[in-house]
């Protein structure tokens, strides 16, 4: 056996052993999970996204509109992306597309409740809004 080829059985597979093919590899476990507990999940996000918004602003019926919105995206993302195949656009499982989907909307929603920290105006609720479409384009 040549040199160079005992030095690149020695190398690591970049490809494999990588950040990006790991973080693959732990969406693609939800895959396996019953599509009901793919909903629920959702559910606990637009829920935690409504308590998040309670403390921080005081206000239960605007963070109520938060949880609700959010969950009427998360849902709607769930359903497009359940869809695709049917139509022939796409081919991949709605199930972790919906999850990798869901990760930056809570996240983007979850900071902004921090502008709720402020005067009460619709800024934040406006900006969540526009979040949540941007999201959905």
């Amino acid at each position: 056996m040549m040199k160079h080829e005992q030095q690149s059985e020695n190398l690591p597979d970049v490809l494999v052993e990588g950040w990006l093919h790991k973080l693959m590899l732990f969406f693609a476990l939800m895959e396996d999970w019953p599509g009901g507990v793919i909903i629920l999940t959702q559910f606990g996000w637009a829920m935690l996204c409504g308590v998040v918004w309670a403390l921080l602003s005081g206000d239960v019926a605007r963070a109520t509109a938060v949880a609700t919105t959010q969950l009427i995206f998360l849902l709607s993302d769930s359903y497009l992306f359940h869809q695709l195949p049917q139509r022939g656009i796409s081919f991949g499982s709605w199930k972790a597309q919906s999850v990798v989907l869901a990760i930056p909307r809570v996240t983007t929603t979850l900071l902004l409740g921090i502008l709720t920290l402020g005067p009460a105006t619709l800024w934040p609720l406006l900006l969540f809004i526009l979040a949540q479409i941007a999201g959905t384009i």
